[in-house]
C-alpha cells in the first residue's frame, strides 16, 4: 500500500538464460592424451611442452605461441609475461613438470633468431600460429580416444580443478 501501483508485475517478465556451461577437460583426459605423445622426437617435445604448459598454467592459446624465452626465469620458478588479450601482467609458478617439459623442448629446438619459446617445425624457424594448439591437441585427442575439445577446455579444465581445491575465484 505504500507505492501507487502494484509492482509484482515487474517480476513477471521471462530473463533469456542463453549462457550454458563450455566443455571442460578432466584431469584423466588431460594424463591421456599427455601419455600418448612420444617424447622420444623433437616434435613430441615440442607437443608435449605445449599442452603441459596450456594444462598446468592455464595460459591461452596465444599466449602460448608468442611466449618469449625470457620470460621464463628458471631461478625464480616463475613464467612473467604480458597477456596477449587483456595486456595485463602475470606471473605464473613455473611447476617442476612444465619446467623440465619446456627444458627437454628447448635442448632439441631448432637454432634461431627468434626470441619465441615455440618456433614452427620447418625452416625458417620463427614462432607458431596460436591454431597450431589447436590443431595438436585435437590429434592428440584423436589418439588417446577423447573427443575433441579446444585449447580452452584445458584453461577451464584448471579453473574447474582449482575452484574444486577450494581456491578462492576473487
Amino acid at each position: 500500500g505504500i507505492l501507487p501501483e502494484p509492482m509484482h508485475k515487474l517480476f513477471l517478465f521471462k530473463v533469456p538464460v542463453d549462457k550454458r556451461l563450455k566443455p571442460f577437460m578432466p584431469q584423466d583426459e588431460i594424463a591421456a592424451i599427455l601419455t600418448v605423445i612420444d617424447q622420444n622426437t623433437i616434435q613430441g617435445k615440442w607437443d608435449y611442452a605445449m599442452i603441459l604448459l596450456a594444462a598446468v598454467t592455464g595460459l591461452r592459446r596465444i599466449d602460448i605461441a608468442e611466449l618469449p624465452l625470457a620470460s621464463v626465469d628458471w631461478r625464480c620458478g616463475e613464467i612473467r609475461l604480458i597477456q596477449q588479450k587483456t595486456n595485463t601482467a602475470l606471473a605464473l609458478p613455473l611447476t617442476a613438470d612444465v619446467g623440465q617439459a619446456i627444458h627437454k623442448y628447448l635442448e632439441a629446438r631448432p637454432i634461431s633468431q627468434s626470441n619465441k619459446i615455440f618456433l614452427t617445425a620447418i625452416a625458417p624457424f620463427n614462432g607458431i600460429n596460436p591454431n597450431v594448439l589447436n590443431n595438436i591437441l585435437k590429434s592428440f585427442c584423436t589418439k588417446a580416444g577423447i573427443s575433441h575439445r579446444s585449447p580452452h577446455a584445458l584453461r577451464r579444465g584448471l579453473a574447474t580443478s582449482m575452484v574444486t581445491a577450494g581456491v578462492s575465484v576473487i
